[in-house]
C-alpha cells in the first residue's frame, strides 16, 4: 500500500507544484476507511472538482486494492486551519492524535516526508505498513 501511494503522491507533485500535504489517515467515526487529505496552493473553487477527480484516477490506477477502503478525499487550499495542523505534526505515521478536535485514529503523511525532528527526508518515506 505504501508504495502504490507513493507513486500517487510522485504523479501529483509533477502536477501540482505547490503540493502541500497528503496523507491517508482514519479518524473520527470513520475507523475502519481512509480519508484522502490532499493540500496545494493551486487549489481553488474552480478547480476542487478536477482536482478530486485527478486523484480519484491515480488512486484507482495505482492503488485498486484501497480504492473501496477509501470512504472521502478532501481537497485544501494549503493554507487551509487543517492543513496547518497536520503540518505540525512532527512524523509521517500517527496515531491517537487530535489534529484541529479531529480526531486520527492512524495516519500516514506521504508528503512532506519527514524524521522525528521535523526535518524533510531526502524522499525516504520513513513509515511503516500499517497494523490497523
Amino acid at each position: 500500500m505504501v508504495g502504490d501511494f507513493k507513486k500517487i503522491v510522485s504523479e501529483l507533485k509533477q502536477k501540482y507544484s505547490s503540493l502541500a500535504l497528503f496523507a491517508i489517515v482514519k479518524m473520527d467515526e470513520l475507523v475502519d476507511t481512509w480519508t484522502v487529505i490532499f493540500a496545494a496552493d493551486e487549489v481553488r473553487d474552480s478547480n476542487i472538482s478536477e482536482i478530486y477527480k485527478t486523484i480519484s484516477k491515480l488512486i484507482d490506477t495505482y492503488a485498486p486494492k484501497e480504492a473501496p477502503r477509501i470512504s472521502r478525499v478532501g481537497v485544501f487550499e494549503a493554507k487551509y486551519y487543517l492543513i496547518k495542523e497536520f503540518l505540525k505534526l512532527d512524523k509521517n505515521e500517527f496515531e491517537d492524535v487530535k489534529v484541529n478536535g479531529n480526531i486520527i485514529h492512524y495516519g500516514l503523511v506521504f508528503y512532506p516526508e519527514k524524521t522525528r525532528n521535523n526535518k524533510k527526508t531526502n524522499g525516504e518515506i520513513k513509515i511503516h505498513q500499517p497494523s490497523r
